[in-house]
């Protein structure tokens, strides 16, 4: 920390000024405000929030109407309805340590998310096609690892591109709850509608739509 002191007299008066330079104080000061949003900024944010919102959709759509379905199975158990639902955060977790090492090995985040929308599709497909608690896990801890796939590189492209990374994942963070809100209320309305199958075929048609369209824009970037 530096001191600077200046001592003045007049009028029989002694005045003294200290100014203190140090990082506290530089951080009081006033931040230049923001540089305006780059169209590549602009391209990331909106395909990563789709992502983001996308595998939010799938790790809690099923939450209205799984147990019901789940009680009806062979050991179908509260128990066996708690692992099906805490194998996908679960992979999540497990995978996403190794996503970067795997984008490099892919040469590409954009081929990453790729992989991630084809697992997350072929997890779903899975899912409904199945009818035991051994099967429910395994696709769910597909889409799991698929998410990682997903979001990892999503973010990182996201951090790489950002004029402002602070409120750039607080609207992928506004993004992530809100789906999270809607997820149960849209699980429960295609199940009422369409029958346990086609909520995953439907989530599955959303997300070959995404494969199409979100990762071209990050490529864009």
């Amino acid at each position: 920390m530096l001191l600077r002191s200046h001592k003045s007299k007049g009028h029989g008066a002694v005045a003294e000024e200290t100014i203190m330079d140090s990082p506290l104080h530089g951080d009081l000061q006033a931040e230049p405000a923001p540089a305006k949003r780059s169209a590549a900024n602009r391209s990331v944010l909106a395909a990563s929030c789709v992502l983001w919102a996308m595998e939010c959709t799938v790790a809690a759509g099923l939450m209205p109407f799984f147990p019901r379905v789940a009680a009806k199975a062979r050991g179908g158990s509260a128990l066996a309805v708690g692992c099906v639902f805490a194998v996908f955060p679960l992979a999540t977790a497990v995978a996403s340590p190794a996503v970067p090492a795997l984008s490099k090995l892919l040469r590409s985040r954009c081929r990453a998310i790729y992989l991630g929308l084809v697992l997350t599709i072929v997890g779903l497909a899975g899912f409904a096609r199945s009818s035991t608690v051994a099967a429910w896990i395994g696709w769910r801890s597909l889409q799991g690892a698929a998410c990682a796939l997903v979001d990892v590189p999503a973010m990182g492209l996201l951090l790489t591109h950002s004029r402002d990374v602070a409120e750039d994942t607080g609207v992928l963070e506004a993004v992530a709850g809100g789906s999270y809100m809607v997820a149960p209320f849209l699980g429960g309305l295609l199940y009422e509608s369409c029958g346990f199958a086609n909520v995953f075929f439907v989530l599955a048609a959303a997300h070959a739509a995404v494969l199409l369209v979100a990762p071209r824009r990050l490529a864009d970037a």
